[in-house]
């Protein structure tokens, strides 16, 4: 299946008119909306890093110094991959078709890369998320979650499971396309 928006800019590499203008314009829409995603990213690392720094230094039990270092390490893992994953994605211009194509390629893998990413650190936060509890089960006195909580936990991760599951599906679509797309246009 091929998305229309591709096709379209097949047609135009097929046609070659002066279709170049409208294919920019898409490059600096598409740019803006990747922009504007990891200033999203961005902020929530930094209210990650902001909130472990608080867990830190108002630990008063082991439960919070593991949820403050454990915060931190993925806060500083998630910055990374941002910094690494979307190198070569910002360009805001493409000169040709196959520039273009090229351009809308790289930024599928990236976001591709993002979604399998986001597995990594949902695996992450509920393995944190284990030995909090076991944490707090076995301190003196224990403390056991109150199952409200447990409830609101499980309900978000499931959420974010099948956000990431979404997203991940739609970049392996889009890539697809543009791997059917750049096929079509190797044999014209």
């Amino acid at each position: 299946m091929i998305d229309p928006e591709l096709e379209a800019w097949g047609q135009a590499w097929r046609e070659q008119p002066a279709m170049l203008a409208d294919l920019r314009r898409r490059t600096v829409r598409e740019h803006r909306r990747l922009v504007a995603w990891v200033a999203i990213d961005v902020l929530g690392c930094i209210a990650l890093g902001a909130l472990s720094a608080v867990l830190l230094v108002k630990a008063g039990d082991a439960a919070r110094q593991l949820a403050g270092v454990g915060m931190a390490i993925i806060t500083v893992a998630c910055s990374v991959f941002l910094a690494l994953n979307w190198r070569g994605s910002f360009t805001r211009v493409a000169d040709s078709a196959r520039e273009h194509l090229a351009l809308q390629r790289r930024r599928a893998l990236a976001r591709l890369n993002y979604a399998r990413f986001s597995w990594v650190i949902l695996a992450l936060q509920l393995l944190l998320l284990a030995g909090i509890l076991w944490l707090r089960m076995h301190a003196e006195p224990p403390h056991p979650p109150k199952p409200a909580a447990l409830a609101v936990l499980g309900i978000a991760f499931v959420v974010a499971a099948g956000v990431t599951h979404w997203l991940q599906r739609g970049a392996r679509r889009r890539l697809a396309s543009i791997e059917a797309l750049s096929r079509t246009l190797e044999e014209a």
